[in-house]
């Protein structure tokens, strides 16, 4: 089966394949023609999968090596292969990925958010989300979920799945300046982000199960 995973530069990025044999096809296609523009076969789909793509660049993160691999997004180029991320928990990446400001936004179980550039795969800053001590496995926060980009700033949350029994363990989200990658301020909250726009983020706290609304201003 197909599925079309992202949209952009007038290109539709598609992944092909089963997991009886751990062989899929990543593809590209042109969303105006319809056109085949290129095809990757993976032998070892189990490790690899295609999870972003942006600012002409479709990115692919290999669990085994803890590195993300660009490519063209018209021609299926290879063009980078970036930093490792460190071992064993950056491995795990999450669903908190995103390209943006000519930067792959990347948060993992080590607990950093990283920075990319996307034109030569160089970490160019990571922001710690802080010690966890034993309360989680990892010994860090998670960088998990939620990642949003706008007005300079990215967004992300440190979730622990599976943690909301009582006592429920710490969870919260940062606000990151994505220039530099300093920390702007940070809330406490089992908080799922779902969108932004014209000035206010608005996410869903599994604490309460009430709907946050942030917008700028002093608090």
């Amino acid at each position: 089966p197909y599925s079309i995973f992202s949209v952009s530069g007038g290109v539709a990025i598609a992944k092909s394949g089963t997991s009886c044999n751990w062989v899929d096809y990543d593809l590209a296609y042109d969303i105006t023609t319809g056109e085949e523009m290129w095809i990757h076969e993976k032998a070892d789909a189990i490790q690899t999968f295609f999870s972003i793509a942006g600012e002409g660049v479709v990115a692919s993160f290999d669990l085994t090596e803890r590195r993300w691999t660009g490519y063209d997004i018209k021609t299926g180029t290879k063009l980078w292969e970036s930093d490792q991320n460190e071992y064993p928990w950056g491995t795990y990446i999450g669903y908190a990925s995103i390209i943006a400001y000519g930067k792959l936004y990347s948060g993992s179980h080590d607990g950093y958010l990283h920075a990319f550039d996307i034109e030569n795969g160089k970490e160019v800053w990571k922001f710690y989300s802080g010690d966890a001590g034993t309360e989680t496995v990892m010994g860090t926060w998670a960088m998990w979920d939620g990642l949003i980009v706008a007005d300079g700033v990215v967004f992300v949350v440190v979730e622990i799945r599976g943690s909301t029994n009582n006592p429920k363990a710490v969870s919260k989200f940062f606000a990151v300046d994505a220039e530099t990658g300093a920390g702007i301020w940070n809330i406490s909250g089992y908080m799922s982000l779902r969108a932004i726009a014209d000035g206010y983020l608005l996410g869903y706290n599994g604490y309460d199960s009430q709907i946050y609304c942030f917008g700028k201003g002093q608090t």
